[in-house]
Formats: structure tokens, sequence, C-alpha cells
């Protein structure tokens, strides 16, 4: 327990005190009316019951509903100006939006064009690699219909001015035993082998723009399909005429269904790019 002085007397008391047994004063209620008193937070200095700001700094003194629940001093801000752009930013800015929505406008139109561009030429190769099977099968059946002639007019002993020089010994003589040698005498003359020649250099053009025309867009995948198989005959009319084998009948058999088979699947490939 401390000692203090009494407010009233001056005499010593106890801190714990609520009566000065001296002067008979009221400690307690004195107590409660000067921790009433507010100090400005400020400065220290205190502040007169009902003052709004301290005499002394002017720091504002809260309200008894703030002290009370501890609610923290509200501020208002006035006057704050939010900083404005300028004309000429606006006009920049304005010009990076409208550059940017322009950059992004062609590139969509950049790659709509492309997209095009791509399909045109994938059917344009199309028709290009179906007009080469048919000219390819164009000489494969003039050749093979040479061959054909070749082949019967020595079996049969059959004269005939076009094959005479293949079916028969220098030219005119007596017609060769085997069919196989006036086949030879055939593919051993220089016209017949440049039309062959030119035949197998076509196998390869065509061979080649197959490769290229591989994953074909989602729009010409039946287009593709009806060109394999267009592919797949021009491939046994043209090794027929590059390698001829089988009997007369076979031969010919095989040839003319596949001649037949060749323009059936020519004129479903030409429906896509007509």
């Amino acid at each position: 327990m401390a000692l203090i002085k009494c407010m009233f007397c001056g005499e010593e008391i106890s801190d714990k005190a609520l009566i000065c047994p001296h002067c008979g004063k009221d400690l307690a209620e004195e107590k409660i009316q000067k921790e009433s008193v507010f100090v400005c937070e400020e400065c220290g200095t205190e502040i007169p019951e009902g003052a709004k700001s301290c005499p002394r700094c002017g720091w504002p003194v809260p309200s008894k509903e703030e002290i009370n629940n501890d609610v923290p001093q509200k501020v208002e801000v006035t006057n704050i100006n939010m900083p404005k752009l300028s004309e000429n930013k606006k006009s920049r800015i304005t010009k990076i939006v409208i550059a940017a929505l322009s950059a992004i406008l062609i590139l969509c139109i950049g790659l709509a064009v492309s997209r095009k561009n791509n399909a045109e030429k994938y059917i344009s190769n199309i028709e290009s690699a179906a007009n080469s099977m048919l000219s390819g099968a164009a000489k494969t059946e003039t050749e093979c219909n040479l061959i054909k002639k070749v082949w019967y007019n020595t079996i049969y002993e059959k004269s005939d001015t076009e094959t005479n020089k293949y079916t028969r010994k220098n030219g005119n003589g007596k017609f060769y035993d085997d069919f196989n040698d006036a086949l030879s005498n055939l593919f051993s003359d220089a016209s017949f082998k440049t039309a062959i020649s030119s035949i197998k250099t076509n196998q390869e053009s065509v061979a080649r723009t197959m490769k290229s025309l591989t994953n074909p867009p989602e729009q010409y995948a039946d287009a593709y399909d009806a060109l394999k198989d267009l592919y797949e005959v021009y491939l046994d009319m043209t090794n027929m005429a590059v390698n001829p084998t089988g009997s007369l009948q076979t031969f010919s058999s095989k040839f003319n269904d596949a001649d037949s088979s060749f323009m059936t699947y020519y004129n479903k490939v030409k429906l896509y790019f007509e």
C-alpha cells in the first residue's frame, strides 16, 4: 500500500482510501470525475469538458461513443482531385487500342485467307493428280493395245503392217514360235521404249503428288478417298504396260476391267473440282 496526499486537506492517506479520514471528503467520486477529464493525445493538455478540440494544439476531441467503443475516428477526405488525362494522352491511348484491334483483325483475316488459299491449293492438287493419271492412262491404253496386238498376232500368225516387224523374223519371214520373242522385240523398239519411259515418269510424278495430299483438310477427306481409289486402278493399268504378265486372255481381261474402272473412278473425283 502506498501513501498519497488528500487532494482536499493535504494529509497523507492510503491510495486505496475511498473517504479521507482527516477531512471526510468522498475521494471515490472525485477520482471518477478526475478520470473523466480528457487529456489531449497529441500534447497532453487537459481538455475542458464539452470542448471539440485541444485549446493548445487544436487536436480534435473524439466523441464519448468513440471513446467508450474504442472506434477509430473517421476522417473525411475532401477536395481530392484525381489526375486527369490530357487530351494528347487520351489520343495516344485511343490510337494504341485501335492499332491493337486492327492488328488482331488483320491477323484473323490473314488466317482466314490462308485457310482458304490452302484449301484451294489442295483441291487444285487433287485435280492435277487426277488429270496426270488420266494422261498416263491414255498413254497406257495405246501401248497395252499394241502389246495385245503383237501377242495375238504372234500366237495366231496374223500378218499386220503395224506388228510384222515384231512378230515375224526379219519383218516378213516366218512368225516367231514363242510370243515372248515378239514381245521382246517390241520392248526393244526405240519408239516403244520412249513410250514406256514416259509412262514410268508419269507414275513418279503422280506418286509425288499423292504423297503431298496425305492428311487432307476435313472438307476434302471424301475427295482424297476417291482419288486413292483412282490411283489404285491407275497403278494396275500402267504396271501392265511396263511389265505385262500372264496369258493373253488374262492380260486382256485384266486390262479391259482396269480401263473401264479407271473412267468410273475418274468421273467420281472430277465431281470435286468441276
